[in-house]
């Protein structure tokens, strides 16, 4: 009976040596990603805290710290303000401890404003690092709020094409206006729309992947230009 007893526990041994654990999925690549987060007056706290972990989620995929990818965010809602410069914090940890100080500022939705700042302070040339990918994550739960003044979206996102930054767009919600939304990117693809903040999050990983499938691979093994690691 003792070799019978032998025999399973080698088989479970080989069993418990053949499996394979959880992918971890990192982008390899260096590369300028600016948050432009909606912190409108139609934001809940609730869902802000899951808009700020979406980001936290793609800072993750992204090894955002010195030497390595640079992460910068600003909010917006009437108007709109920095929260996060390139280069400001050297870790990750840092970068995330940071996002989550963000708060609603209650104003409407002028995602021109976003668009302008990102355009003058966030990816401007004297700030951002020559060579470097760069692109802008911007998020929105709403439609932009036709305030005197306001600027047409197919013309406020000309700045930003001329840095050279490449746009991903992220609509949340029923409110959001797919249409309007489409002028901010060069392709449909680089527009996605999740129905509620639930779903954002469940999308982080499949948007981190898209940020960073902007960026020429290297050599090695990649998904969709990530590096593909097991955790160990």
């Amino acid at each position: 009976m003792d070799w019978c007893k032998g025999l399973r526990l080698r088989k479970a041994s080989q069993s418990t040596f053949f499996s394979v654990k959880p992918l971890k999925v990192k982008c390899k690549e260096r590369l300028h990603v600016g948050f432009l987060v909606d912190a409108s007056g139609s934001i809940g706290p609730d869902d802000l805290r899951k808009e700020l972990n979406f980001i936290k989620e793609i800072v993750d995929t992204l090894n955002v710290g010195t030497g390595q990818s640079q992460g910068a965010l600003l909010s917006y809602s009437t108007d709109a303000q920095m929260e996060i410069r390139f280069g400001e914090h050297s870790t990750a940890i840092e970068f995330k401890r940071a996002v989550d100080r963000v708060r609603i500022s209650n104003g409407r939705t002028r995602i021109d404003s976003a668009l302008r700042l990102a355009a003058t302070e966030m990816f401007a040339p004297n700030i951002v690092k020559p060579g470097l990918p760069k692109v802008a994550v911007i998020l929105t739960d709403g439609r932009q709020t036709p305030d005197p003044g306001a600027v047409p979206l197919s013309q406020a996102i000309v700045p930003l094409r001329q840095l050279g930054v490449k746009v991903l767009v992220v609509g949340v919600g029923v409110e959001v206006n797919r249409d309007e939304l489409k002028l901010l990117v060069e392709k449909e693809e680089d527009l996605y729309m999740a129905a509620n903040f639930d779903e954002l999050l469940q999308r982080a990983k499949e948007i981190a992947k898209k940020t960073c499938d902007v960026v020429k691979p290297n050599s090695g093994r990649y998904i969709n230009n990530l590096k593909e690691t097991r955790l160990l």
